[in-house]
């Protein structure tokens, strides 16, 4: 192994071990059960026995449902337990996860994290470069998130519980990948093939949502309905539209009232006179105001 990557794996290592050794408040808000077993898994580590270890940190983060530092500090953990066995395909999975967790919340934590997180980017860099010779790179998405992910109709992952958002690394070659969601509307599935091609990483976003279809008492509600023999529909109508008619019909009448009182008014007007031209022109520009002021009214 070459002596920074070698560097970097101690430096997590050793991130594992320091949080144990100072201060006096815990640093997990584990039950004392979980944090004794988190212990036991960090000595089996310490041991190099890789196969517990991973087993033991795997446990406990199916118990941490919280995107907090338990969930950080146990992928930490099982990335840098597969990375020492040398298992660097199941090493870059918890370097993924590692990092799509902490990504949201980089801004606002300590420089212990950031440096943490600097470090991961850095060794998944590696490894990737020292797989690059053999596997190909598929990033798998989905709408919605959480999809769980099939790969040769196997279930994808370590643990046999990949989702998505997920990085899968598979070696040349045909390969079939099959997204499944589920939820309360029902479960939707979208299935691909890939040719996997050594340094051509290729990606795939696959849309999963359910459409709603109605409820039961949803599709009763448009079966036919017996009709009272009392109540008929067209009476109703007729009443709207006897209502509608004696509403435009007094309408009607008073526009015509309104329509003889200004022509009454402008046969008024134009029969006022006056000897005077200028003085006529003037009182014609006032009556003109006046009619326009009264239309617009």
């Amino acid at each position: 192994m070459p002596f920074w990557t070698s560097f970097r794996l101690s430096l997590l290592a050793g991130s594992l071990f320091l949080a144990s050794v100072i201060g006096v408040t815990p640093v997990f808000a584990f039950s004392p059960e979980q944090e004794n077993r988190y212990l036991e898994g960090k000595d089996q580590l310490r041991s190099e026995n890789f196969t517990e270890a991973a087993s033991i940190f795997i446990e406990l983060l199916d118990q941490c449902r919280l995107n907090n530092e338990d969930r950080w500090q146990l992928l930490v953990a099982l990335a840098v337990t597969y990375d020492k066995s040398n298992q660097w395909v199941a090493a870059l999975e918890y370097y993924e996860a590692f990092l799509r967790a902490l990504t949201p919340m980089l801004t606002e934590t300590d420089q212990k994290w950031r440096g943490r997180y600097e470090l991961a980017v850095q060794t998944r860099h590696d490894i990737q470069a020292r797989l690059s010779r053999k596997v190909g790179r598929i990033t798998l998405d989905s709408e919605p998130k959480g999809a769980e992910v099939w790969i040769n109709g196997k279930r994808a992952g370590v643990a046999a519980n990949a989702t998505t958002p997920y990085v899968a690394y598979l070696p040349p070659g045909d390969h079939t990948i099959s997204l499944v969601s589920s939820s309360p509307r029902g479960i939707a599935r979208a299935e691909k093939g890939f040719e996997v091609a050594l340094g051509k990483p290729t990606s795939w976003l696959a849309s999963l949502r359910v459409e709603e279809t109605p409820k039961e008492e949803e599709f009763q509600s448009f079966a036919p309905q017996e009709m009272s023999s009392i109540v008929r529909p067209y009476q109703t109508w007729g009443w709207i539209l006897t209502g509608a008619g004696t509403l435009a019909a007094g309408t009607g009448l008073w526009m015509t009232s309104q329509s003889i009182q200004t022509i009454e008014t402008m046969e008024t007007l134009s029969l006022i006179g006056s000897g005077d031209p200028t003085q006529s022109s003037r009182q014609w520009a006032r009556y003109e105001k006046d009619l326009e002021q009264h239309q617009t009214t």
